[in-house]
């Protein structure tokens, strides 16, 4: 079952996949960690969700007083899902839901375009490479973060650059990627 841990509608019950093999929510570990993490600057930030599911850390963040989410997610059932959990939640005014290829999207993302917060969430068997953390890093606001969650075993190549700071935490069998844009 899937809840809402925090905010304006905390313990607030989301839709659950009936797949979990096509969509992985995050555990409630590994989201309790990344809102303790934010912390109160989640207050009026703008989200982008990558490889949403079910919109729960988009929800969740909403919830805790962010100002907008976009999700993108580019399986139909996602995006189902994503839209019924922003109707169940009442955020469907503060989320622009994009069905698309995550690659496309990020390619066509117009320069002016910034978050706060940026989630990557991919399916395990097929994590982004470096190239597209490091291009969705031009969207991120300077003092933004992106949380990229991976399995614990999976190595994600960054080169060290002057303008982010990486960090890695684990969770149990997650891997949580945290790169600070300078």
């Amino acid at each position: 079952m899937l809840r809402i841990i925090g905010g304006s509608k905390k313990r607030m019950k989301l839709k659950a996949p009936k797949d979990y093999d096509k969509i992985r929510p995050t555990m409630k570990l590994l989201k309790k960690a990344i809102f303790d993490l934010i912390g109160p600057e989640i207050i009026g930030a703008d989200i982008l969700d990558l490889y949403s599911g079910t919109g729960a850390l988009s929800i969740e963040a909403l919830s805790r007083g962010a100002e907008s989410a976009v999700l993108v997610d580019k399986d139909s059932a996602a995006i189902k899902l994503i839209n019924e959990n922003l109707e169940i939640s009442g955020f469907t005014d503060k989320a622009t839901v994009i069905q698309d290829d995550i690659y496309n999207f990020v390619n066509n993302l117009t320069p002016n375009k910034s978050f706060d917060f940026i989630f990557v969430d991919p399916p395990y068997d097929n994590l982004p490479g470096e190239d597209l953390i490091i291009k969705l890093l031009d969207f991120l606001r300077e003092d933004g973060v992106l949380f990229m969650e991976t399995r614990a075993k999976d190595e994600v190549l960054f080169d060290d650059r002057e303008e982010y700071i990486l960090q890695t935490r684990f969770y149990g069998k997650t891997k949580l990627y945290i790169v600070i844009k300078r």
